[in-house]
């Protein structure tokens, strides 16, 4: 067995070169890559399906963008149908009181009679709990 030594210069190097290969600098996630085995394409492409698939089970609401994420009773896409127009950022917990509960006469104004039904129907979890991805 040999050892070499190596430049901490060539070493940051062949460190970007196979974090740009595996990881996208840019978001944190995984990418295909152009030399990616089938394995790790199937991997990647297995967990987008899981994705798509997946929606929000609400703890605090605060994770959970009320436009962009799924969580709404709205099977297959989970979001909401005719979403209103609302501040950048708005999460399932502005559409709660202080006490835990559903703001309802809030929601009623905000969303049309059947999703408004449909959110007051979901269960609110706990203030101490995170949203879960399911």
């Amino acid at each position: 067995m040999s050892c070499f030594k190596l430049s901490k210069t060539l070493i940051k190097d062949l460190h970007r070169l196979i974090v740009d290969f595996w990881w996208d600098s840019k978001t944190g996630k995984t990418i295909k890559g152009s030399k990616a085995s089938f394995v790790w394409r199937s991997i990647i492409w297995g967990r987008e399906v899981i994705e798509r698939g997946s929606r929000w089970r609400i703890g605090s609401g605060l994770n959970i963008d009320v436009i962009q994420d799924r969580w709404v009773p709205n099977p297959p896409v989970f979001k909401l149908f005719d979403p209103p127009p609302l501040p950048e950022g708005f999460t399932v917990f502005d559409l709660c009181l202080q006490n835990g509960e559903w703001d309802s006469e809030f929601i009623h104004l905000l969303f049309g009679e059947e999703e408004a039904r449909k959110i007051l129907s979901l269960p609110l979890g706990s203030f101490e709990h995170d949203d879960v991805l399911i």
